[in-house]
Order: C-alpha cells, then sequence, then structure tokens
C-alpha cells in the first residue's frame, strides 16, 4: 500500500480531475493526468489522446450541463483509487441516440483511477447505460 503522503497526492489529484469533469473543463481534466487515457468499458472505448479525452469532457458537459457528481464511496490500492459514484441530472442534450428529453436521472458507477507513482495514467469507468436509457425514455414522474 501506497504511503500516507502518496495517498493524499492521488487522492487530491482525483478531486481535482472530477472537478474539473464537472465543470466541463476539458483542459483541466486533461492536465490532471500524466497519460491521458479514459476507458469506457460500457461502450468498449479506450479513448487515449489528449485531444479524445478532452472531446469527451466537452460532450459530456453539453449533453448533461449541471449534472452532479457525488462520491459514494473511495477506495486506495496499490495502483488505484476506487470510487463509487452517483451521478444526478436533467437530460438537456442528445445522448447514445437519444434525443434531450429534459427528465430526470440518477446513474451510479465506478471508476477506478490507475497511477504510476503519483501520476494519474488511466481512469476506468464502468456505469450502468441500461438504467439510465430507461430513465430517459421513460414517462416523468410527478
Amino acid at each position: 500500500m501506497p504511503d500516507l503522503d502518496l495517498r493524499r497526492q492521488r487522492e487530491a489529484l482525483v478531486h481535482r480531475h472530477i472537478a474539473a469533469e464537472m465543470a466541463g473543463d476539458a483542459a483541466g481534466t486533461v492536465a490532471t493526468f500524466a497519460v491521458p487515457r479514459y476507458d469506457l468499458v460500457s461502450t468498449e472505448t479506450v479513448l487515449d489522446t489528449a485531444e479524445a479525452v478532452a472531446a469527451r469532457v466537452d460532450a459530456l458537459f453539453e449533453t448533461m450541463p449541471g449534472a452532479v457528481l457525488e462520491i459514494a464511496s473511495l477506495r486506495h490500492a496499490d495502483d488505484a483509487i476506487i470510487v463509487e459514484t452517483r451521478t444526478t441530472g436533467r437530460h438537456d442534450g442528445p445522448l447514445m441516440g437519444v434525443a434531450p428529453t429534459g427528465r430526470p436521472y440518477t446513474i451510479r458507477g465506478c471508476a477506478i483511477f490507475r497511477f504510476e507513482g503519483a501520476d494519474l495514467v488511466e481512469e476506468i469507468v464502468y456505469n450502468d447505460r441500461l438504467t439510465l436509457i430507461e430513465q430517459l425514455a421513460s414517462p416523468v414522474q410527478k
């Protein structure tokens, strides 16, 4: 297990990374990586250039502005930080072929932030796309 100082450095970097993503700050998100790389498991997509990672941040912010990501838990491993998340918001832009519905959504996920020393080298993202699509397609509850 990494020493306490390294764990603190990594955790602070993860918090900066998430804050930049939620603010739609593509450049700030990319800057948190030593090697910009997203592995989006649910779509079997790997983004491994600064441009591709920045484009993903831009697209997410455009599709779901105002999303709020809550860290449900954060755990340290030898070479990673594992973050369980709960994201809420409203579907205000096209997403996965679904036109904007204005419907609220809540999606749980997990991100594994992989490190080499203090350097962030990859974010592996798991989320439940089916639950998200079902929420966007279902009638709004009153």
